[in-house]
């Protein structure tokens, strides 16, 4: 007795599509493999895309104040202006400019950049970007006297004395003298 398969003759094996030559079950592997890519690099390198919108940048300069009078003493003029910036994307530049120059203060938090000034008033600008293209600008007047600053006003109250030993020692001679006046002066009474 033989034993055989029986095939129909109507029906017929259909072969599923094949993408890049695998069968369907590849192809869903694949596709799930491609998916959790896409999810793991949007995790990981938020920057490459940042949501849209805008963000609030924080930008404070802690010197110089507006309206301070600075005294430099360096050659080629120029002060130092401090700050601090804060966005929540991340900083990609901060900037300080002048009516003489500008200067790139990298992207830091915090910044102290010595940016080139004129002797009398200057207006400084820092201009800070945010990794979404979002700025902040504040500006502030200065006025730049060249050469040391002028002292201390100093007030004196009451007397300046230059040997304190020396009236000490006079003052306990004087007494010494009137303690023996009044002694004899009793003496003589008596």
């Amino acid at each position: 007795m033989e034993m055989g398969f029986s095939t129909r003759s109507n029906s017929r094996e259909v072969d599923p599509q094949p993408i890049f030559g695998i069968g369907s079950a590849m192809r869903i592997a694949l596709i799930v493999a491609v998916l959790i890519v896409a999810v793991l690099m949007i995790i990981a390198f938020p920057a490459i895309n940042p949501v849209p919108g805008d963000e609030e940048i924080n930008l404070i300069i802690t010197f110089p104040k507006e309206g301070d009078e600075v005294w430099i003493d360096v050659v080629p003029p120029h002060v130092t202006v401090h700050g601090e910036v804060d966005a929540p994307s991340g900083i990609r530049s901060v900037v300080i400019q002048s009516e003489i120059g500008e200067v790139s203060c990298g992207n830091g938090m915090e910044f102290a950049c010595p940016v080139p000034v004129s002797s009398g008033k200057n207006k400084i600008t820092v201009i800070a970007t945010d990794n979404l293209g979002n700025q902040a600008e504040k500006s502030l007047n200065v006025t730049i006297r060249s050469g040391p600053p002028p002292p201390l006003l100093i007030i004196v109250l009451g007397y300046l004395i230059e040997n304190a030993l020396g009236y000490i020692i006079g003052i306990i001679g004087v007494l010494g003298v009137l303690l023996i006046f009044l002694k004899f002066r009793r003496r003589k009474r008596r």
